[in-house]
């Protein structure tokens, strides 16, 4: 299974965790969430099996999740232990809307990857998901790593903002990307490939 959430001895030992005990537990889950959905480069989950509670989390912070249609399965369970899987619950809003995002919450409904496909938590389904997640790798390392980080940055940045103020910050953004390295060789390549066809 690709990760079906807590241990179960951990699960167990937090129940009697102290507020403070119970804080900063939550603020470490929470800096492992952050710095792999603000991770530079591209990551991709390769869903084999259960992806439940915080494994569904971990999956809704990767830039990319594959999964195979019926054998995948995707949910948040938390809700039928009493729990609020309050960390995670921002990633999966972001990724699929709050109003979807209610559905998994709130009910501890598990659907296959077929159904997470259709939400928008899942982006490729795959008979074979390792085969699928390294052609997707490999399309991935075709591209400028900069710009990548920077279309990351991009798109978890202008969700957050006014149209006015995603223009502003887009034009920041552009202007700098023309004057790096890498968008002068790409034009290179490009044009040169252009010229030999």
């Amino acid at each position: 299974s690709f990760c079906s959430g807590a241990d179960l001895a951990y699960l167990n030992e937090i129940k009697n965790y102290s507020i403070f005990e119970n804080e900063k537990d939550s603020e470490n889950l929470a800096r492992l969430f952050l710095k792999i959905y603000k991770f530079s480069k591209p990551v991709i989950a390769a869903v084999n099996g259960a992806a439940i509670a915080g494994g569904c989390g971990l999956a809704s912070v990767c830039d990319f999740v594959i999964a195979h249609e019926s054998d995948s399965k995707f949910g948040y369970s938390e809700v039928k232990i009493g729990f609020i899987p309050a960390i995670v619950s921002i990633f999966l809003i972001k990724k699929i809307g709050e109003g979807r995002a209610k559905r998994l919450l709130m009910t501890g409904e598990i659907i296959n990857g077929k159904k997470a496909f259709e939400i928008g938590l899942v982006d490729y389904l795959a008979e074979n998901i390792l085969e699928e997640a390294e052609k997707l790798a490999n399309l991935l390392l075709l591209n400028s790593t900069q710009s990548m980080s920077a279309m990351k940055k991009l798109i978890r940045n202008v969700s957050n903002l006014n149209i006015d103020s995603a223009v502003d910050y887009c034009i920041k953004l552009n202007t700098i990307s023309r004057n790096t390295e890498d968008f002068a060789n790409g034009l290179t390549n490009f044009l040169n490939k252009k010229k030999g066809d």
